[in-house]
């Protein structure tokens, strides 16, 4: 909330007293309406921006986050990627083993993609979704700004 005092008194224990307590500015008594209208329109105007400020610093941090994170995860998952592969055309690797080998790089394929899609999220702020609390960067529904 904006706090604006408006009193009477004058001396500067009183004006010291309302900024300590909170106060984003202090009027004394009598008041002129415009002086009033521009204090509060200033006033309102800084906190907008402060709070655009912050919100874009979380973002750029948010942003700085997932950048790393997406980085320290892609290079192991192509390297683990790299050695399936080379195992999964072992000659003489047993059918089930090259089916199992070929569920995990199914998975790894999941995860590359999942990491694809976060490095290219405009507004990292995207909802839960489902009871395994995925996380939905999908383009439509459920998507960043729902």
């Amino acid at each position: 909330p904006l706090i604006v005092m408006v009193t009477a008194n004058d001396d500067i224990s009183s004006k010291l007293l309302g900024f300590s307590v909170g106060a984003d500015d202090y009027l004394i008594k009598p008041i002129d309406p415009q002086e009033l209208f521009t204090r509060v329109t200033i006033l309102m105007g800084a906190r907008e921006a402060h709070a655009r400020e912050i919100k874009q610093r979380r973002r750029d941090a948010i942003h700085e986050i997932v950048t790393t994170i997406c980085h320290e995860l892609n290079s192991p998952l192509t390297a683990a990627l790299g050695y399936l592969e080379l195992v999964i055309n072992e000659p003489e690797l047993a059918p089930q083993h090259r089916a199992d080998l070929g569920d995990c790089r199914v998975a790894l394929d999941r995860m590359i993609e999942i990491i694809e899609r976060l490095r290219t999220v405009d507004d990292r702020v995207v909802p839960y979704v489902g009871e395994t609390r995925m996380i939905d960067l999908s383009e439509g529904e459920g998507g960043a700004g729902s």
